[in-house]
């Protein structure tokens, strides 16, 4: 078996920043202030090569069951600021009511539907008319979330 060394571990991996803790504002120079379920000062190492824009990627924590079995409640979420165009089916953070959200986007002929997979009263869509201003932040490219034991 090959030794790794801690040097060439390291080689190739771009921190990336983790809005994690409730309360702060989130800041992108493109988009302006977000409020977000919290922003930290923590991040996490991933393989450059694994983003097509390191500089322009974050990593959302998931609060809630909207999107669960998908992406389950503290599940980590990588997304491309720079990955903005509507793409049917595909999963967006977006600004929903000055917070940001994570749903699956479902294109219409002139509205996008952005859908939770849970559906309830507390997790509801958002529809957007196509002619007003995109709401995606970014495309949802990565989900890291610990593995729990089978119910049997």
């Amino acid at each position: 078996m090959k030794k790794i060394s801690r040097r060439n571990f390291t080689k190739g991996l771009v921190a990336v920043g983790v809005i994690a803790s409730v309360g702060d504002v989130f800041v992108n120079q493109r988009l302006g202030p977000l409020l977000v379920e919290g922003a930290s000062d923590s991040q996490i190492a991933l393989d450059e090569k694994w983003l097509k824009h390191p500089k322009n990627t974050f990593v959302l924590k998931m609060k809630g069951a909207s999107m669960e079995p998908l992406i389950p409640d503290g599940s980590l979420v990588v997304v491309d600021t720079l990955d903005r165009d509507p793409a049917d089916g595909m999963i967006f953070a977006i600004r929903a009511k000055n917070n940001c959200v994570i749903r699956r986007l479902s294109l219409q002929k002139d509205a996008m539907h952005f859908l939770p997979e849970r559906p309830s009263s507390t997790n509801r869509p958002f529809h957007f008319n196509k002619r007003a201003e995109n709401p995606i932040i970014g495309k949802a490219i990565w989900v890291f979330n610990k593995l729990k034991k089978r119910r049997s």
